[in-house]
């Protein structure tokens, strides 16, 4: 039951810890200088941003600049997969109202994991000496039980095109 409880501790630990990464904002790169990423700032969208996942994101960008939209910026990363959510974040941060997304999968890593478990274990003792005396007590014995296992993480290779309708100053893409 210990073994099991450890065992679920540490994936909950490992899956929070990849809770923290924020890709999509950490590597979008910006095509206007007004929407640096240390210049970026709160920009209200007016509709929620539409999200379109795709296989050919390329073909799908080209179809909404035919539509007047332009692309703001994009991030492009290989890693485990980034929670949508995140993307929409940052869509409504700089006021893009529609996200193109393409994720391809490009390998499975595996890792191994070593954890060391403290033990213990007492024991009772009571009894008489030739004497006719009486003793009881108790002693322990400190240890460690190593729990060893494996987990695989799959990787993707993930890009995001953020865009907006209309044009940004004289600059149209």
């Amino acid at each position: 039951m210990i073994k099991k409880n450890i065992l679920i501790l540490v994936l909950i630990t490992i899956v929070l810890s990849g809770c923290s990464k924020h890709h999509f904002r950490n590597r979008f790169v910006t095509y206007y200088g007004s929407y640096a990423s240390n210049e970026r700032q709160n920009i209200p969208t007016l509709v929620l941003p539409k999200l379109i996942e795709t296989n050919d994101i390329n073909k799908k960008v080209a179809d909404y600049k035919n539509r007047n939209y332009v692309v703001l910026g994009d991030s492009k990363f290989d890693g485990e997969w980034e929670a949508r959510t995140k993307a929409i974040d940052l869509a409504n941060k700089i006021g893009a109202s529609i996200i193109i997304i393409q994720s391809k999968e490009i390998s499975d890593i595996s890792h191994r994991y070593s954890i060391s478990v403290p033990t213990s274990n007492t024991s009772y003792h009571s009894g008489r000496v030739s004497t006719g005396i009486s003793y009881t007590g108790t002693s322990t014995t400190h240890g460690s039980l190593e729990i060893q296992g494996e987990y695989t993480v799959r990787e993707y290779r993930q890009k995001a095109v953020f865009m907006i309708k209309g044009k940004l100053g004289n600059v149209t893409n």
